[in-house]
């Protein structure tokens, strides 16, 4: 635990240091270190880590202030489980003062708002909006890529068809 007060070593390196995992690290700090959290804002963040402890806590959930960027909490899991008691240990008047939670389109994410955060609008962060629409974009560019090379490619079959020939390439069409 020592070794963790630098904030510029990982844990990575601290394991290889004293020859053990980097899970051992993480479990040492989570058995024996307690950080309270900080008081919900009234707009709040909520995401995962890729942590990958073991089959059981393969996502860290992260609670973070949206005004002050500053981390609220840290969750060793984002399943129902974990959530649903920790959550419940916050009191009500506390989770009333949420009004916006800020997620990627988790369902359970956004689920939060209105059940454990009552009087909570969902929204969805700039980030995962514009990966979703960049996705959506790209899946259009290759349908359309896609039809045209059907096109080429049936246009290829016609014309060894109509000249008794193998041709295996065709001009490829202007779109």
């Amino acid at each position: 635990l020592n070794e963790l007060k630098d904030p510029i070593v990982t844990c990575k390196q601290i394991a290889s240091r004293l020859h053990i995992s980097d899970t051992t690290v993480h479990y040492a700090f989570m058995r024996y270190v307690d950080m309270n959290r900080l008081p919900l804002s009234c707009i709040i963040s909520i995401d995962e880590v890729h942590l990958d402890l073991d089959n059981k806590h393969r996502y860290a959930m992260v609670i973070m202030d949206f005004i002050s960027n500053e981390i609220i909490d840290i969750l060793p899991g984002r399943g129902k489980a974990v959530t649903d008691a920790y959550f419940a240990s916050i009191p009500i008047e506390e989770r009333n003062r949420v009004e916006f939670v800020a997620s990627d389109m988790y369902k359970p994410y956004i689920a939060y708002s209105g059940v454990i955060f009552p009087h909570a609008v969902p929204v969805v962060d700039s980030f995962h909006v514009i990966s979703w629409l960049l996705n959506k974009i790209n899946l259009y560019i290759n349908d359309v890529k896609k039809r045209y090379q059907a096109e080429d490619k049936k246009k290829l079959s016609e014309l060894n068809y109509k000249t008794n020939r193998n041709h295996k390439t065709i001009s490829e069409s202007r779109e």
